[in-house]
């Protein structure tokens, strides 16, 4: 089962290619009069993005918050090294 805490980095990532890909499509393609580009195209590309970006969500929301693997003890003490990161940085 996906876990948040290991699976963000990708998933950033997966979004920020993804997010990449829609503006150069919009830049190249829909901004540029020289392709012909109807309403019908524009909604089919808009509803295969929203399609891509609700699973991508179902995923999400069904991934554990925390790896259950890990014991309370390590999780603690992994909160106490954050928590001390943090308080170095201020």
């Amino acid at each position: 089962m996906n876990v948040w805490d290991t699976e963000r980095k990708e998933i950033a990532t997966w979004l920020s290619g993804y997010l990449a890909m829609i503006k150069k499509w919009v830049d190249k393609i829909l901004d540029n009069e020289d392709h012909d580009v109807d309403k019908n195209k524009i909604i089919t590309q808009i509803d295969e993005w929203i399609s891509w970006l609700e699973e991508t969500k179902i995923k999400i929301m069904r991934m554990k918050d925390v790896d259950p693997n890990i014991d309370v003890k390590e999780m603690k003490e992994m909160g106490l090294e954050h928590f001390k990161k943090r308080i170095k940085g201020k």
